[in-house]
């Protein structure tokens, strides 16, 4: 049975529009409303993913990973937080023990995961919680700047990458940084091969090169990119789908044709016999403001 929340208050202008005014809309508006349609389905399964924290294997290392770099930034205990894409709130978890009264803002796109991250912080009184399209954020004037914006593992999910951090850049404060995790190149390598090796194409989404993400430069910034790889090991091929599509990460990459039901067997032994594992390339991105 799915879990009923109470609604989230949200910091949206507009709030998320209905898929049906998505879809009808892709024809006048063209890539910008396919885009709309694609980030409404990645919505739609996030808020699907009642099993996230049972299966967020990959979220979890990252988060600790990532919050090793944000601890080394040397924030104030009562830093200004503004976290992008907070799901059920690993990162938060990883910093929050190094410091003692930050003021957090955490937003998703989907509901569902703001709504638990708002249980399970929900005695951090210095902790609020929005809907927030971290691609197009859009914020009262009063809530910036930030001692930090940090996002983990959603950056991938941007159609614009560099655009939507130079957004988020605009909130951070002079000596402040923005910190971002995302996939790049490389990642779940060995599903795409056995794709590949029989003559299949698949839906994984292309995902940057470190020299394309170290090539973006956001005005009034130092930059810093560090690099790690994740191996993430399964049973079998369909336990590896399996925990895909419990933590929402089963969206293909528009345009992809699915395979049926026969030819993804095939690519599944073809998997199995390789390890049934699968490796993630993830690529920290440090931006920070450069003082007046």
């Amino acid at each position: 049975m799915k879990m009923e929340h109470p609604p989230v208050r949200t910091l949206l202008d507009v709030p998320p529009e209905p898929l049906s005014d998505v879809v009808d809309a892709v024809d006048r508006n063209g890539a910008a409303a396919r885009n709309a349609a694609r980030k409404q389905r990645v919505r739609h399964a996030f808020d699907q993913a009642d099993a996230y924290d049972e299966n967020a294997f990959l979220q979890k290392q990252v988060a600790r990973y990532l919050g090793a770099q944000i601890t080394r930034l040397g924030l104030n205990d009562d830093a200004r937080i503004l976290e992008v894409g907070c799901g059920t709130g690993f990162l938060a978890e990883a910093v929050l023990n190094q410091l003692r009264r930050p003021d957090w803002l955490m937003t998703d796109i989907a509901p569902a995961m703001v709504n638990r991250c708002r249980l399970r912080f929900r005695h951090e009184r210095n902790f609020r919680f929005a809907l927030l399209d971290g691609e197009n954020p859009k914020l009262p004037k009063r809530e910036a700047p930030f001692d930090l914006v940090c996002s983990n593992l959603a950056a991938q999910w941007f159609a614009d990458l560099p655009t939507a951090l130079e957004r988020l850049f605009a909130f951070v404060k002079p000596g402040g940084a923005l910190v971002v995790s995302t996939l790049a190149d490389g990642s779940l390598a060995e599903w795409v091969e056995a794709h590949s090796e029989l003559g299949y194409v698949a839906g994984t989404p292309y995902y940057p090169g470190l020299s394309t993400l170290g090539a973006i430069e956001l005005q009034g910034s130092q930059r810093q990119l560090d690099e790690r790889r994740f191996l993430d090991r399964h049973a079998n091929g369909l336990t590896f789908l399996r925990s895909l599509r419990a933590i929402g990460a089963g969206t293909p990459r528009d345009g992809h044709r699915p395979l049926c039901p026969s030819e993804m067997r095939k690519v599944i032994r073809q998997f199995e016999a390789k390890g049934a594992n699968v490796t993630y390339h993830v690529a920290i991105c440090t931006f920070t403001r450069c003082e007046p």
